[in-house]
C-alpha cells in the first residue's frame, strides 16, 4: 500500500522540481530533459514515486512551456508517462544488469513514444504527428539512458 509519508512527499516534490528545471535544457525543438527526473526516482525509488514524478512533470512541464491551453487535447500524455515510469520501475528492478537498464529503456521509450503520440493522431491526424515520433523516441531515450546511468552511479557509490 502506498503511504504518503512526510520524506516521499519531499522526495516527490524536490524531484519535481528538478523535472521543471530540465524542461528547460532542450533536445529539440519541443523535447527537453523534463522527465530525466522521473526516470531517475522511476529507477532509485521505485514505482509510485517515478510514476507520480513523470506524470506531474509532464503536467509542469506542459505549463512552463504554455501547452497548458491544450490540456482537452494532451491529457493523454500523463497517464501514459505514468505508465511508461511504473514499466521503467518495474524492468529496472526484476531483471538483471544488464538486461534490466536495456528492457527498461526499450519499454520506457516505446511507451512514451507511442503513448503519447497514438491518442493525437486522433485529433491532429498521423501526418502531422508523423514527425514528432523520432524526435519524441530520442529525447525518451536520452531521458531514460542518463537517468540509468545516475541511477548506477548514486546505488555504486552510495
Amino acid at each position: 500500500m502506498f503511504r504518503l509519508s512526510t520524506r516521499r512527499v519531499a522526495r516527490i516534490t524536490v524531484f519535481l522540481a528538478l523535472s521543471v528545471a530540465g524542461s528547460f535544457i532542450p533536445l529539440g525543438p519541443t523535447v527537453a530533459l523534463d522527465s530525466l527526473a522521473g526516470y531517475f526516482v522511476a529507477a532509485y525509488y521505485g514505482l509510485p514515486e517515478g510514476a507520480i514524478v513523470l506524470a506531474l512533470g509532464c503536467m509542469l512541464s506542459h505549463f512552463t512551456k504554455g501547452l497548458i491551453a491544450l490540456i482537452p487535447i494532451i491529457w493523454t500524455s500523463y497517464p501514459a508517462m505514468a505508465l511508461a515510469g511504473s514499466l521503467y520501475a518495474y524492468c529496472y528492478r526484476r531483471f538483471r544488469k544488464p538486461l534490466n537498464i536495456v528492457f527498461a529503456i526499450a519499454l520506457a521509450v516505446f511507451v512514451n513514444t507511442f503513448g503519447v503520440l497514438i491518442p493525437l493522431c486522433f485529433v491532429w491526424g498521423l501526418a502531422m504527428m508523423l514527425p514528432y515520433f523520432p524526435i519524441l523516441a530520442y529525447a525518451s531515450f536520452i531521458n531514460a539512458f542518463i537517468a540509468a546511468l545516475l541511477a548506477d552511479a548514486v546505488k555504486r557509490y552510495r
